[in-house]
């Protein structure tokens, strides 16, 4: 999905500032900033999508650590993968196997 000007200004400060921060309790108030504006964004866009899409990113988000594919979730949930695929793209603004690596590189610890 697209986002506002003001809340693309709003991350991208936000990014800006993180080589500033000296302390320990700042680099914590930015990252939970980031992910207070994250999570806002994510709820503002996540109902503006489809059923399937949001079936999928939860797929995706709970399976993450294996071997995750749009073929074996479509076999899985009986959707065709060319629809879910262009739908994916269309509804998130990313290709499926992007938002997989997305959601694997978040949560490397």
């Amino acid at each position: 999905g697209q986002i506002n000007a003001s809340e693309k200004e709003s991350i991208i400060n936000n990014i800006y500032h993180f080589e500033e921060l000296p302390l320990e309790q700042e680099l914590y108030d930015w990252f939970n900033n980031i992910l207070l504006l994250s999570q806002a964004l994510m709820r503002k866009h996540t109902n503006q999508l489809s059923p399937s899409v949001l079936l999928a990113m939860q797929y995706i988000s709970d399976n993450y650590s294996e071997y995750v594919s749009i073929k074996d979730f479509c076999n899985r949930y009986n959707m065709n993968a060319s629809y879910l695929g262009l739908l994916f793209k269309k509804e998130t603004g990313v290709y499926f196997k992007d938002y997989i690596n997305q959601v694997r590189s978040m949560n490397l610890t």
